[in-house]
């Protein structure tokens, strides 16, 4: 019995232990006891056991006295049972449980459902018989979604909005339709968002992910009824909308690598199986592991980790200094950007001036300079102008265009680049990047006495490699021979891989544009240039010596050929050789007579005669023997 003025803690019955518990934002699956009490047994390693579940039926079904019309497009689960509440009485201890909680509500049935869901963290509504449709002595609940996607029942009157208001009973009667609910809390966010909805308290649950497991939650509640005193009708009638399976592969070296501290295998799976995770396939270099419905904050291996070392201990964890380990972010997008930022300030730095000009270009113009065409099937079908009335498969016919109009101009000395795309006969896109010089190298001034000199191959070359770096030139056999010079023409090579060709313009072409003849060209394949680091050699203290080698060769010998021999003796006192003289009489016939220069030097030592001796007839038996060189 209660005595006035006795305090309620010295009650043993009512004598509740109160813990309060502030969660973080992404934990609404802990909005309950059960999940706060699987947590603990989970940290402590102690076993959760179920509630038993027992309860009263009557001898009335579920089908005799409610009837659902449901639209099968509705996201939202739910489960109905009904119940006679005549009998049922609630004690102090339930009401007084609500109202620590804050969750005080006017009728019996309103206050289990609360206490219900604060136990499993499943959410439950109760309808009334009195505002459900009446037909053929059948209670009747309609339910549907509606245009911004939320579930709605109604019966003689809208009842609720699933996860968003559930209403309150405003009259007692002795059926009651009980309802479990389930609602996907980010679509059920999101919809709220966009409509600008009001919302009740319910939301607050059902928007941070309530308990989806409704049978469970069902079967308690109905269980608590019976032992109050309620009876409950047989069977019950679901709508449950399956859930979409999360899962996640988790490497375990990398749990180890995010936390900075090794915990062993077996315990990191120990622990994601308590907090009921579920080993899904063991991959080559993981293993994937199923997240529970009720973890909606689980999306990937960071809150997995999270996981594991908030049921270590943070405080179990040593501390360790922090290792800073930037993650490479470079990608072949951000390598181009690189190397074409690098090439516009070079050649810049160079003289030239940079082009832009259309994609487009005359499709005869193309075809009288030798150059390929797009196929006619593949073409412009509605052309701007006749002028451009095809994809250039070329920038250098814009270039030379460009040349003639600035020479009309007066412009005595001309260095144009542009990068830009080019098509194939397939109209694939590519980027070249292509370049012309015409006339002077540079212009009057003092330094040259007023008469600069014109290009040349050479100086073209050297211009050309200050922008591109270090190239070697190949004979060029194939080409386009009516807008490049047969004669002074060459395939660019670099680090063995032909990227393009360098060739002075073809004098009918310069004559015909009435530009200056000393014109030169280039055109490279520009995914074909690298941004490769420079790499700092050491400098040898001791002189270098210099050696020329004569050698008889015949003409129809490449000089690649050559360099193949030398380069494959790798003689790491040989520093550096060039090609400085050819020469032919027709006393050598069908030979020719080359000279290559050798700069020999040694980071150990000074080298001695016999040491520049003995490489230098290394190099010769070479060539004697690889390519039939003699000695001259």
């Amino acid at each position: 019995e209660l005595e006035l003025g006795k305090e309620l803690n010295e009650y043993p019955l009512i004598n509740d232990d109160v813990i309060t518990i502030e969660l973080t934002a992404n934990r609404g699956d802990c909005l309950n006891i059960k999940a706060i009490a699987k947590e603990l047994g989970v940290y402590f390693n102690l076993p959760v056991f179920e509630c038993e579940t027992k309860i009263v039926e009557d001898d009335r079904a579920i089908g005799r006295v409610l009837d659902i019309e449901y639209s099968n497009d509705v996201d939202a689960s739910l489960i109905y049972k009904v119940t006679d509440i005549t009998k049922l009485t609630l004690p102090l201890l339930v009401d007084l449980r609500n109202a620590i909680v804050e969750a005080p509500r006017k009728t019996n049935i309103e206050t289990l459902c609360a206490y219900a869901t604060h136990s499993v963290g499943v959410l439950f509504n109760a309808y009334v018989e009195s505002i459900a449709k009446q037909e053929e002595e059948k209670l009747k609940l309609k339910i549907y979604k509606d245009t911004n996607g939320f579930t709605h029942v109604d019966g003689n009157i809208p009842l609720s909005t699933v996860g968003i208001n559930h209403g309150a009973i405003e009259t007692t009667a002795e059926t009651i339709v009980l309802e479990a609910s389930y609602c996907e809390p980010t679509t059920l966010a999101q919809n709220v968002f966009t409509s600008k909805i009001d919302t009740a308290e319910v939301y607050y649950k059902s928007s941070r992910g309530s308990n989806p497991n409704l049978d469970n939650g069902i079967q308690y509640l109905t269980t608590i009824l019976s032992q109050y005193g309620a009876t409950i009708y047989r069977g019950q009638i679901d709508f449950i909308n399956e859930i979409e399976e999360k899962i996640i592969d988790v490497n375990y070296e990398r749990i180890n690598e995010i936390i900075g501290y090794k915990i062993e295998k077996k315990e990191i799976e120990h622990i994601l199986s308590s907090l009921g995770f579920i080993q899904n396939k063991i991959n080559e270099h993981s293993v994937s592991w199923k997240v529970p419905a009720t973890r909606h904050d689980i999306v990937n291996i960071a809150d997995i980790t999270e996981e594991v070392v908030r049921i270590v201990g943070i405080d179990n964890i040593p501390a360790s200094p922090l290792a800073m380990e930037e993650a490479n972010r470079t990608n072949q997008i951000s390598d181009k950007l690189l190397v074409k930022n690098a090439l516009r300030t070079k050649a810049i730095g160079n003289g030239f001036f940079e082009t832009n000009t259309y994609l487009f270009t005359s499709k005869e113009t193309l075809e009288k300079y030798g150059f390929d065409v797009v196929k006619e099937e593949l073409d412009i079908l509605n052309p701007i102008t006749n002028d451009l009335n095809t994809f250039r498969t070329t920038v250098l016919v814009n270039l030379i265009q460009g040349v003639s109009a600035n020479t009309k101009q007066g412009f005595k000395s001309q260095a144009l680049y542009e990068l830009g795309s080019v098509y194939d006969k397939e109209r694939n896109e590519s980027k070249k990047v292509s370049f012309i010089v015409s006339g002077k190298v540079e212009e009057e001034s003092l330094q040259n006495q007023g008469k600069p000199v014109d290009y040349d191959f050479y100086s073209f070359a050297q211009k050309l490699s200050n922008v591109i770096g270090n190239f070697e030139l190949e004979t060029k056999t194939d080409g386009n021979t009516t807008f490049l010079h047969p004669y002074q023409a060459a395939n660019i090579v670099i680090n063995g891989k032909m990227i393009g060709f360098i060739s002075k313009v073809h004098p009918t072409i310069t004559k015909e544009l009435d530009i200056s003849d000393a014109t030169f060209v280039a055109e490279i394949a520009f995914d074909l240039l690298e941004n490769e680091l420079i790499h700092a050699n050491d400098i040898s203290k001791y002189q270098n010596v210099k050696r020329d080698l004569s050698i008889v060769v015949p003409k129809s010998l490449e000089y690649k050929n050559i360099k193949t021999v030398i380069n494959a003796l790798q003689i790491k006192e040989l520093v550096q050789y060039n090609l400085i003289d050819i020469y032919s009489d027709d006393s050598l016939e069908d030979k020719e007579s080359i000279t290559i220069n050798f700069i020999l030097q040694s980071y150990d030592k000074t080298l001695e005669e016999e040491d520049i001796t003995s490489i230098m007839d290394t190099i010769l038996e070479s060539l004697k023997d690889k390519v039939g060189a003699q000695l001259r």
